[in-house]
């Protein structure tokens, strides 16, 4: 299940195989495994409260302020595990390029700007991108 309002962004997750939702509800769910990667505080609480018993959220957003919303007595009820950081990638790169090289994994669906590194600092600095790839 994928909840964005951002209609693009809902058409490559279906083209991926989940289902979407447009607007956010309160809760989705149980699911045994969340993710976050909203950058939103509602869109991480709907993660939190989707989590099943035992289960666990991992949030890949990056938040640069304390997070009120954050339903700790439910997390604590439910035994949830959250998880929050930059991925470590290096060991799983192998595995992913395995993918890619099979056609089982299209990482073109998701990317929407590919630049040279001497472009990078300017492109950093635009908006409108989901995923940006850097080259040199």
């Amino acid at each position: 299940m994928y909840v964005a309002a951002d209609e693009r962004r809902r058409e490559t997750a279906a083209k991926l195989g989940a289902e979407t939702l447009a607007e956010k509800p309160r809760r989705l769910g149980p699911y045994p495994i969340t993710v976050d990667a909203s950058g939103d505080p509602d869109g991480l609480a709907l993660a939190l409260r989707s989590t099943a018993p035992d289960g666990t959220c991992t949030s890949t957003a990056i938040y640069f302020a304390e997070q009120p919303q954050m339903p700790l007595l439910e997390m604590y009820t439910k035994g949830i595990t959250f998880r929050t950081g930059r991925v470590h990638a290096r060991g799983a790169m192998p595995h992913v390029l395995e993918l890619i090289a099979s056609g089982a994994l299209h990482p073109e669906l998701v990317t929407t700007a590919v630049v040279a590194w001497s472009q990078a600092p300017d492109a950093l600095l635009e908006r409108g991108w989901t995923k940006l790839v850097i080259t040199r």
